[in-house]
């Protein structure tokens, strides 16, 4: 073997994405599941889905209400729309997560939503606004239910997460890897 095929193969193996190891791959799954199941909860519990499982969950109408505590200056039909569209979105992103497809689309859709959130409560908590959070129904995931900082600190982590998923890439444990072609 010449020294540019030793250099090109052994450089080969240093390329290998992290991700696409094994060890890369089971921490991926992990990522991808974790965030995928909390946001196909989230959306499936704003729209009564939930309710199927034993799951406490809302309505639409209920999110509708929670979006209009924040007094944003949406307009009603903004609102409705945005209590209708949200928990479907944060539903099909989930699974797309969990199932490893379209993932670093799913995953920019996921820190995007987070962002978004994020800039909403801190605009609630400048405008000394009480009022709750129904991200995830009656269930308390790690914040109180009285919206402040710690929803987002908590946001920020889940953007993390999904910043690294989409970094990332789904691994090799997805069906994105699965359906990839090979060259």
């Amino acid at each position: 073997m010449s020294e540019t095929q030793t250099a090109a193969t052994t450089g080969a193996a240093c390329a290998t994405p992290f991700a696409a190891t094994v060890p890369g791959s089971v921490l991926m799954l992990g990522l991808r599941a974790g965030l995928g199941t909390l946001f196909v909860l989230s959306g499936a519990i704003k729209v009564d889905l939930a309710s199927l499982a034993s799951v406490p969950s809302s309505t639409p109408t209920a999110f509708a209400m929670a979006i209009s505590k924040f007094e944003m200056g949406l307009s009603e039909p903004t609102i409705t729309f945005m209590a209708w569209t949200i928990p479907w979105v944060e539903i099909v992103a989930g699974l797309a997560l969990l199932l490893g497809v379209m993932t670093r689309g799913a995953a920019m859709i996921i820190a995007g939503l987070m962002v978004a959130f994020s800039v909403g409560i801190a605009s609630v908590i400048a405008r000394d606004i009480s009022t709750t959070c129904s991200c995830f129904g009656s269930i308390r995931l790690i914040c109180p239910t009285e919206v402040g900082p710690c929803h987002i600190v908590r946001n920020v982590g889940f953007a993390l997460v999904a910043a690294a998923i989409w970094a990332l890439g789904p691994g090799r444990l997805s069906i994105e890897h699965v359906l990839r072609p090979r060259a």
